[in-house]
């Protein structure tokens, strides 16, 4: 084969050609579309890390929070046991102070019934001993007691000062009447006696009405309006534990 400088120089221009068209035509995009594709890969990567400096943050903010969470409800349920605890201790408290009330209600209640019967049992003795003592009385002074309080009666009739006097004719009208009440039946001078002293301290004529009530066990009781005038036996007992009522006089 004969070598030819003429074709060895126009492949050596071809090829410079060839060079050139390929480094006009293909590098230079190539290089470039290379350089943006690792421009991209750099951003993608920054982008990348920028998320997960992100995502780190957020983790370690909603970690923060978790916690956060954890300790309110821990604190919550600490407050809800010593709130529970503050109410179960006064519920206690308050269930030991009923106790004690109703305890000493109960004393209070149990006292009460002791000494209403005591009283009720005192009152009965001092019926009883009274009425024994009048009947011995009637018995050993025989009617003289019944005429003595009668007459002691009529006295404290005659008696009564001016101005209660007064008051009481302002007070009377001859619809209100007088009662007289005696432990026994009276004979007619004692009656009498009464109906003078009575028509004297009203100053009119008064119409009598009688009636026997042994509870008095003697003497005589007399009502005018709302005015009473007492000489029974019954009345001096009952004087000797508690007083008169307003209105009434003891002979």
């Amino acid at each position: 084969m004969t070598f030819n400088i003429w074709t060895f120089l126009f492949e050596i221009v071809n090829f410079v050609v060839l060079a050139y068209v390929l480094h006009r035509l293909l590098y230079r995009p190539l290089r470039a579309a290379i350089d943006q594709r690792r421009e991209a890969i750099a951003h993608t990567q920054d982008e990348a890390e920028s998320a997960r400096a992100a995502a780190t943050a957020l983790q370690l903010q909603l970690q923060s929070q978790l916690s956060e969470i954890e300790q309110e409800r821990q604190d919550a349920i600490q407050q809800t046991r010593e709130l529970a605890e503050t109410e179960r201790q006064k519920l206690i408290a308050d269930g030991e102070k009923t106790i004690v009330r109703r305890q000493e209600e109960a004393r209070l209640a149990i006292d009460l019934q002791r000494d209403e019967a005591l009283r009720s049992l005192r009152s009965e003795l001092n019926a009883a001993a009274a009425e024994l003592a009048a009947r011995l009385l009637t018995e050993a002074t025989g009617g003289t007691l019944q005429q003595q309080l009668v007459k002691r009666l009529v006295e404290t009739l005659s008696h009564v000062p001016a101005n209660q006097r007064e008051k009481l004719r302002v007070d009377w009208s001859e619809a209100d009447g007088a009662l007289v009440e005696t432990a026994t039946t009276l004979d007619a001078i004692l009656i009498q006696q009464i109906s003078q002293a009575v028509n004297a301290l009203v100053g009119q004529p008064v119409n009598l009405a009688m009636q026997t009530k042994p509870k008095l066990l003697a003497g005589a009781r007399v009502r005018i309006g709302g005015h009473v005038w007492d000489a029974s036996l019954a009345s001096q007992f009952e004087g000797l534990s508690s007083a008169g009522s307003e209105g009434t006089a003891h002979a």
